[in-house]
Parts: C-alpha cells; structure tokens; sequence
C-alpha cells in the first residue's frame, strides 16, 4: 500500500510515492520503490533477485512495491544471463511470490493468471537446462500449486515432492506417491460429478 506523508527511511526525502513493503517501515514514512531497489542492489549485486525479503523482519516484501521490484528483478537478469538462464527462473520464482499477494488482495482473475505464466515459465526454463526430473522444480512447482485448487493442486504438490525426493530420499517420495493417488481420486470424483453423479473414490482411496 502507499501511503501520502512521511519521508523514506533510506535516503530521507519526502517527495514521490512511498512504500511500506514490510514490518520495519512504519506510517506516516515509507520507502521509494528506486531506494528500496538500491539497497536489494548493494546487499548483494550478484544475486539479489534470489531472496526478495527484508533482512532485519525476514517478511517477503508485500504491498506496492512487491511486484515492481520482482519485476525490476527479472530484468536485470534479463539483462545480465539473457531469457534462459537458472538465475532467471529464481527471478521468476520471486515474482510468482509477489503475484500471489497481489492476486489476494485485488481479488482478481488477471493476477492469477500472470501468476501462473510467470512460474510456468521458470518451469520450462529449468525443464530446458535439467530435464524434467530436478530438484530445483520443486519451489516452482509448489508456488504454482497455490494458484490451483483440488486434483490440480494435489497433483503439483505430488511432482514438487517427487523433486524434493530426489534430494529427501524415500520418505519423500512416499509422500508423493500418497498425493499423488489423492489426486487420481480427485480426479475421478470430479468426473463423476461433472457426469450428474457422485463418487466414493476419496472416501475409498488407501493410503498404504
């Protein structure tokens, strides 16, 4: 959110539009979205897209400055690695995070939907470098798990385990394998729905 009065708690100015992008910037001050992008810059200019949060409150950004920042983010990236590097699909990652709160509080479907593209491609990216079995899936694809809901969800959470799993070892990859069945079954009742009738399958559905 932005607020009209106060100055930036960074460079001290009480011109342009401020910023209250997390627990350590209190009203009436704020912080200008150009301040806040200098400082993420100087704390680490080789990869500062990579954590878009406050280092002192640990909050991810939030409010107005949320999305102009991860989208400065990409494109730096952009500018720096081109349109498919690893370090792009952490940018991308960022800006999926940022998307999410902005899809919450505008209540819109447009959000979700740029939210969706933004992760999807990240995901493509990393599937073109790794193939399509890499554990650096695994934070996209929880991320895109949010924007879903049901068989759809279950099923991404189901391949973010197996990602994980490859890292995690076999308790993790009996997690996905019981997700995974969750979201066959989901699946199912809502065909079943769709057809005029109803299903057991959850109800039903072991996990072993």
């Amino acid at each position: 959110w932005s607020v009209d009065i106060g100055r930036c708690v960074r460079c001290g100015g009480a011109d342009g539009e401020l910023h209250r992008p997390c627990a350590c910037v209190k009203s009436p001050d704020g912080v200008h979205l150009a301040c806040l992008i200098a400082e993420r810059q100087g704390l680490s200019p080789d990869g500062w897209w990579r954590d878009l949060s406050c280092q002192a409150c640990g909050w991810w950004f939030v409010g107005s400055a949320a999305v102009p920042l991860a989208e400065q983010a990409v494109a730096t990236v952009e500018q720096l690695h081109g349109t498919s590097h690893e370090e792009l699909a952490a940018a991308l990652l960022g800006l999926g995070r940022a998307l999410r709160g902005q899809s919450a509080m505008d209540q819109t479907q447009g959000a979700v939907s740029r939210q969706k593209e933004t992760l999807e491609r990240g995901l493509a990216i990393l599937t073109t470098l790794h193939g399509p079995f890499h554990v650096s899936h695994a934070p996209l694809l929880e991320e895109l798990a949010r924007t879903h809901e049901g068989a759809e969800r279950a099923t991404l959470e189901a391949r973010a385990l197996e990602m994980r799993a490859l890292n995690d070892g076999p308790a993790a990859l009996r997690r996905a394998k019981v997700l995974g069945r969750l979201a066959q079954a989901l699946r199912r009742e809502d065909a079943a729905e769709g057809d005029g009738g109803s299903s057991d399958e959850g109800k039903r559905l072991r996990i072993e």
